[in-house]
């Protein structure tokens, strides 16, 4: 016998191969079973519940006082919330009005500064026995001071204070306390 050789084909004998047989569990069956196991256990256990009223008392008690409590609880949880509301919107009203005050001290700062360097321009004008230069706080173009290695020999030659914004000569100069003025006496 030699193993080099295929087996045969359906064509050749058909009998070879035994039919199919059909399957024992068809679709009606598990259904017919299905159907008969559900209303066994539905009968078992409808007069497992018919037997006494009291179990069925006691259930509807227990699920009263649950549902009591978790309202209890829900309302106790709105109460927090409500509470926790109130309180943010008490820190958000507080942070606006430092947050208004912040701004209001910055802006009398600033008024400060300028009326600094206002009265200081004056000063520095009257020192050099000539009327004050009203233009150079307006913005309008006016000649530069001359430039010198510190804001001392600046103010020993009788020049300064600058002003952040308004003298271009600020930018020479550090402003070390970022005040916005410099060459300060």
């Amino acid at each position: 016998m030699s193993y080099s050789s295929a087996p045969p084909s359906l064509e050749q004998y058909p009998g070879y191969f035994p039919a199919a047989k059909p399957p024992f569990w068809t679709r009606a069956k598990v259904g017919v079973a299905c159907g008969v196991l559900g209303l066994i256990l539905g009968g078992a256990a409808g007069s497992a519940g018919s037997d006494s009223d009291e179990p069925a008392a006691a259930d509807n008690q227990s699920v009263e006082e649950a549902t009591a409590d978790l309202e209890r609880r829900l309302a106790e949880s709105e109460a927090t919330l409500a509470d926790q509301a109130e309180q943010a919107e008490a820190e958000v009203m507080e942070a606006r009005e430092a947050l208004a005050e912040a701004k209001r001290a910055a802006k009398l700062a600033q008024r400060k500064a300028v009326a600094k360097a206002v009265a200081a321009e004056k000063s520095r004008q009257e020192a050099s026995q000539t009327a004050p230069d009203l233009n150079a706080f307006v913005g309008s173009p006016r000649s530069l001071d001359p430039r010198f290695e510190a804001c001392s020999k600046a103010n020993d030659a009788g020049y300064g204070p600058y002003l952040r914004g308004i003298d271009p000569e600020y930018d020479w100069y550090d402003d070390r306390d970022n005040d916005g003025l410099v060459c300060e006496s």
